[in-house]
């Protein structure tokens, strides 16, 4: 089963209200999400994420972009496939070492018992612009969701180029719900 149900809601006014001011501060320009690709393959028993981005920032105001978190459960297999800094044009600077990336333990104020965990790394060029490239894989034994995938990064960065691939087996029942009005290709072979 395949479904979509388009609302306008709360969404669309982030959307709105983030352009506004973007284009009065001009804060677009400071950074981009480039590119944020999502591949996900659900079975039955596994789902399978795969998530690459992309961010350039072109000025100081934005450097906190280079503090990367990667939330997930405890019972998540979760590897950084990638995880690099690039230079304005996309050749590569350096790679971030595996002793870079921060295990913790994501426990929120006045909660007993959390699974949350966060892997961090924190990479900031040495010139503007610099860019970000980061690749995670992330599978899951237990889930009810497939994905709830909202491609950006923050309210004030523009996002230039996202895309989702979903690979089910033919049976598998899907629902899509969707805000605004986004280009799919639906190819089922």
């Amino acid at each position: 089963m395949i479904r979509a149900i388009t609302n306008s809601g709360p969404t669309k006014f982030l959307r709105q209200a983030s352009f506004l001011f973007c284009l009065f501060l001009a804060c677009g320009v400071s950074a981009q999400l480039l590119e944020y690709d999502t591949r996900i393959s659900a079975e039955p028993e596994k789902l399978t994420i795969e998530e690459s981005i992309l961010i350039q920032v072109t000025d100081q105001s934005f450097d906190r972009l280079s503090d990367v978190s990667i939330e997930y459960l405890g019972d998540d297999e979760i590897a950084i496939l990638e995880a690099s800094l690039l230079d304005g044009q996309g050749k590569l600077i350096r790679s971030i070492s595996k002793k870079e990336i921060v295990t913790r333990h994501d426990i929120s104020e006045g909660i007993f018992f959390s699974n949350n965990w966060v892997k961090e790394f924190k990479v900031v060029g040495p010139t503007y612009p610099y860019r970000i490239r980061y690749r995670v894989r992330t599978t899951r034994k237990k889930f009810t969701q497939i994905v709830r995938w909202y491609p950006m990064i923050h309210t004030t960065v523009s996002t230039l180029k996202a895309t989702l691939h979903l690979t089910t087996p033919r049976d598998y029942p899907v629902l899509i719900e969707q805000t605004g009005n986004p280009s799919y290709d639906s190819v089922i072979q």
